[in-house]
């Protein structure tokens, strides 16, 4: 190879087609050997505690079987498949051979259907897919339990009386209800800054509670942190003047929203990095996150949302749990 022709951008241009650019053969092979593959297709994104992560983009059957057998092939060890379908539709015209296409894979975990604004297709669902793998031979087939679940879980649970009446306690001695008294306050008397510095602190605080409406719905805003274990608003500014700072701290259900931390795969395969890359952003989607109404999913950046979560996280630290999550076994 001594030389490279017509690349996309020439051919555009008639003059330049089938001309030899000014590349040579060593450049072209040093960066062939270089090339990492299409990102996505048996993208070998990390190793963690010893298990390799792949990443592939296959939603067909037929791709979906091919990942798996590369996979038993090239690695060692157990094949675990995690896989959230695309489109109700594909799922549902192609359903008996989804069923049957992660014969490669000891486990396999369906997560909800990305539905990319198509409405729900009944007999296309995420667990009827887990139903179609168990009937098909599949042992450990199931389905990925996701935030929305958890949280209709706990709100559920909130409207048993005993339930109902223990939460209560808790969120009133929690939040002051007294009218001449504020339901929360900020001392910052054993901080050692400036009182010009604790002055602003204050008004800010302030203008906080003000945007919150927190004089008004301290006790329903409390209650809903403590079920859901989770509060999300959204931050209003003006996108013409900014210096105007918050305008409006905008109520999100959390069914609507979730919050995403993905990892990136490395810019040069070739290259070994320590840390991955990792890249944070909200999805919501009007229709709820559970994918069972359709809708569309919206990406939203992460500093336009505020997040207050519980600090209460399973035990691969990776889902927030509510305070009400050790009350479930008690309750069944």
């Amino acid at each position: 190879m001594d030389a490279f022709y017509a690349s996309v951008e020439q051919l555009d241009n008639p003059a330049l087609r089938g001309k030899p650019l000014a590349v040579g053969g060593d450049e072209i092979r040093g960066a062939l050997a270089k090339f990492g593959g299409v990102n996505r297709r048996f993208t070998k994104v990390g190793v963690v505690g010893g298990v390799t992560i792949i990443d592939d983009y296959g939603h067909h059957p037929v791709e979906i079987s091919a990942v798996l057998k590369a996979a038993r092939q090239s690695c060692e060890g157990s094949v675990i498949a995690v896989h959230q379908p695309h489109r109700f539709t594909r799922l549902s015209h192609h359903f008996d051979e989804f069923c049957a296409c992660f014969n490669d894979a000891d486990v396999v975990g369906i997560a909800d259907i990305f539905s990319a604004g198509e409405e729900p297709i009944e007999g296309a669902s995420r667990d009827d897919l887990v139903a179609g793998l168990i009937r098909h031979g599949h042992r450990q087939a199931s389905a990925v339990k996701n935030e929305a679940e958890l949280i209709l879980r706990y709100r559920s649970m909130s409207l048993f009386p005993e339930a109902e009446i223990a939460i209560d306690d808790i969120v009133n001695d929690a939040v002051v209800s007294d009218r001449e008294q504020p339901p929360v306050s900020l001392n910052l008397t054993n901080v050692n800054i400036s009182p010009d510095i604790k002055t602003k602190i204050g008004e800010n605080f302030q203008e906080i509670l003000g945007l919150l409406k927190f004089n008004d719905t301290a006790f329903d805003t409390f209650r809903k942190w403590y079920v859901d274990g989770r509060l999300y608003y959204h931050i209003i500014i003006d996108q013409e003047n900014p210096k105007k700072g918050i305008l409006e701290l905008r109520p999100i259900d959390a069914l609507k929203i979730r919050k995403v931390r993905q990892i990136l795969p490395p810019k040069d395969p070739s290259e070994p990095t320590l840390m991955p890359r990792v890249e944070e952003y909200f999805a919501f989607n009007e229709a709820g996150m559970d994918g069972k109404q359709g809708g569309q999913v919206m990406r939203v950046a992460s500093d336009s949302v505020a997040y207050c979560h519980s600090g209460l996280l399973n035990e691969d630290k990776k889902m927030v749990l509510s305070y009400l999550h050790k009350a479930i076994k008690p309750l069944n």
